[in-house]
């Protein structure tokens, strides 16, 4: 019993790490995110992003452009999850009804009513399989690690601590408490050994490791060829003074493609690249 649970210990610590609100949405199934818009906040001291994720609008200010961003993720995030738990919960709803009006049947429609429970669920499972709970712990995790910074606890670094990736939780400001003198000690601790890939990195997105790799990198969308919906979606980034070039039928294909050439090309990887013609 032991055993099993240092395993399943040892297996959560490789797939639950902390990411911010960015990521973490990033790699959520069936999510469309749109280019961020930023700006300077109208009432001064801060900035003001809006961001488009599967057609619902969201806007939120930060200290920072990072900030501002991973404010707009955590709401996005925020109304995707207690979307897709409030789904779950009238399908559960469903399937008790369901189970309930069968069982009042009589023996005579026992193997009917068997089939049907079977057919509900395989969708029960496959709508929880549907609740990015790892997202979101993900997430937990680093805005709980940026609450302790915040209160002036000196939260160790998640490498040297559990052998695992690299702290993700980089100066995103999940908490506008976090001062700049908190934001440059995480960006000193991330810059060491900055080539050292995590032990795990085959699991992760390339956009996701490129980010922890390389702080504050950003996704430009240079050009969009073509209409809907043949459309093509060219993308760079810039990473070490070198431009990387991503091409997809969208701009989370082609941020993909870009991701996966950079971290090929810089820390050697076997990223495959989509076929995105």
């Amino acid at each position: 019993m032991k055993e099993r649970r240092m395993k399943q210990n040892r297996m959560l610590r490789k797939s639950l790490l902390p990411k911010n609100a960015l990521m973490s949405l990033n790699e959520m199934k069936g999510v469309q995110i749109s280019d961020f818009t930023i700006s300077p906040s109208p009432a001064g001291g801060g900035f003001v992003c809006s961001v488009v994720v599967n057609n619902i609008q969201y806007e939120a200010i930060g200290q920072s452009k990072a900030g501002a961003k991973n404010f707009c993720c955590e709401k996005a995030i925020r109304d995707i999850m207690l979307q897709k738990m409030l789904n779950l919960r009238v399908l559960k709803q469903q399937q008790s009804l369901k189970e309930s009006t069968a069982s009042e049947n009589g023996d005579n429609s026992n193997g009917e009513s068997k089939t049907d429970n079977d057919d509900s669920m395989d969708v029960d499972e496959n709508q929880e399989e549907d609740v990015p709970m790892l997202n979101l712990a993900s997430y937990a995790i680093h805005k709980l690690f940026c609450q302790w910074e915040s209160e002036g606890f000196d939260v160790p670094d998640i490498v040297n601590v559990l052998g695992a990736a690299p702290n993700s939780s980089a100066p995103s400001e999940s908490q506008e408490t976090m001062d700049t003198a908190t934001d440059t000690k995480v960006s000193k601790t991330k810059g060491q050994n900055k080539n050292e890939l995590p032990e795990n990195y085959e699991t992760l997105h390339p956009a996701t490791l490129l980010c922890m790799m390389r702080p504050g990198i950003i996704f430009e969308v240079i050009e969009t060829i073509g209409q809907t919906p043949n459309i093509i979606q060219r993308v760079k980034v810039v990473v070490d003074d070198n431009t990387f070039i991503g091409v997809g039928r969208s701009k989370k294909i082609a941020r993909k493609e870009a991701a996966i050439n950079a971290c090929n090309e810089i820390f050697g990887t076997n990223f495959v690249n989509e076929v995105s013609t």
